[in-house]
């Protein structure tokens, strides 16, 4: 059996494919804070917060 590689396959999934859409999206007041500007300005701005919660956070589904 080989070594469980810490590399974050999720991230790697994220970069090639958006799975998180902005109408099932929910974060907490800390994330909130990270996103202050305005990604509303860019048509992919729910990928780009499902990229910086993958980074510095969790990404769950409820």
């Amino acid at each position: 059996m080989g070594k469980i590689s810490s590399f974050n396959h999720q991230l790697q999934r994220l970069l090639i494919q958006n799975n998180v859409t902005s109408c099932t999206m929910t974060w907490n007041k800390a994330l909130m804070e990270i996103i202050q500007s305005d990604f509303t300005k860019s048509n992919l701005y729910d990928w780009l917060i499902a990229l910086i919660v993958n980074c510095s956070g969790q990404i769950i589904s409820l």
